[in-house]
């Protein structure tokens, strides 16, 4: 397993390494588009910072640590592989539509539950594995 990781990890392009760091970003914005949680979201801006803050001045201001995502890439392998999922040699999921690519199971299947209980443990840490920018 551990070789595995190590050999992706040695060939992965940066521009992988973007393509899934906008992945990350793009579901998280995903996430609060939501009526509800955009209001929430502006009212909160206008208490703590006197102004709307948009959503892409807040992508700009996070970025995960490469020991984090290590750890995630490595996490979301190890879940993976406990199925079956990744026993298709010829999934997009595995990036077998581009050619040259290394075959690594990218969505989190870990189930929904385990996924919002990692992200709120992380959240609850002060988003442990993250640079924040002001």
């Amino acid at each position: 397993m551990c070789e595995e990781f190590t050999g992706v990890a040695d060939s992965l392009a940066e521009a992988e390494l973007v393509r899934a760091r906008n992945q990350i970003k793009a579901g998280t914005l995903m996430a609060l588009e939501s009526s509800g949680s955009r209001c929430e979201q502006a009212a909160r801006n206008m208490l703590i910072h006197n102004r709307p803050i948009p959503y892409e001045e807040i992508v700009a201001r996070i970025e995960a640590t490469q020991e984090a995502e290590d750890n995630w890439v490595l996490h979301g392998i190890e879940v993976a592989n406990k199925t079956l999922l990744p026993m298709a040699k010829h999934s997009w999921y595995l990036g077998a539509n581009i050619p040259g690519k290394p075959r690594v199971f990218m969505p989190y299947a870990g189930g929904m539950h385990r996924f919002r209980t990692l992200c709120n443990d992380v959240a609850a840490k002060g988003y442990e594995g993250f640079v924040l920018q002001r």
